[in-house]
């Protein structure tokens, strides 16, 4: 795979439509070619998404265990 996200690149060198910055805007729609970008980074940043929504909820839970630690009395 290459380094730009498979971007479509002009004669002159620079790459035309989305590389992986602008990725998450064309998730949801199809452009004109009928796949904005290709599977593979779709996938790839699909599974990012889903990597930083577990984290989020696991620092959510381990907040909840903290706040819960802080408001029981101590018992030793």
């Amino acid at each position: 795979m290459r380094k730009d996200g498979g971007a479509m690149k002009s004669k002159s060198g620079e790459i035309k439509g989305n590389r992986c910055s602008k990725a998450f805007k064309s998730l949801g729609k199809t452009s004109g070619r009928r796949k904005a970008m290709p599977k593979t980074v779709e996938l790839e940043i699909i599974q990012a998404m889903d990597r930083s929504k577990k984290n989020v909820e696991l620092l959510r839970a381990k907040r909840e265990v903290d706040q819960r630690k802080l408001h029981q009395p101590f018992d030793f």
